[in-house]
């Protein structure tokens, strides 16, 4: 289990190192850099619609402290197992990306 602040600063080092370079320079891009710098200091309203179904999964604690990064890469395995990539926000995201995603989980950068 890692902090949820920990957690929050690997996805936030994700997008910015891993997906929003890759993006083509306009005014979504633009967007995301302002969402990510406005979200490093608050991120907590950005998982908020997703809350319940993390701690449903097991992948967030009940009390919201913490994620279990075990069970975001198992959940990631199943989910890739069964579709190998899925869009978002101009990104396409592939088990290599979940991958990624974990480890800075884990490291929190």
């Amino acid at each position: 289990m890692v902090p949820f602040r920990t957690a929050m600063d690997g996805v936030l080092a994700f997008a910015a190192k891993d997906v929003l370079p890759l993006l083509p320079n306009g005014l979504r891009k633009l967007t995301a850099y302002m969402a990510l710098g406005a979200l490093k200091s608050n991120p907590e309203p950005a998982v908020k619609p997703y809350e319940g179904f993390l701690k449903m999964t097991g992948i967030m604690s009940e009390d919201g402290q913490s994620v279990d990064e075990q069970r975001l890469a198992s959940a990631f395995a199943e989910a890739f197992a069964n579709m190998s990539t899925v869009d978002f926000l101009g990104f396409t995201f592939t088990a290599d990306d979940a991958s990624k995603l974990v480890d800075h989980v884990t490291k929190g950068a």
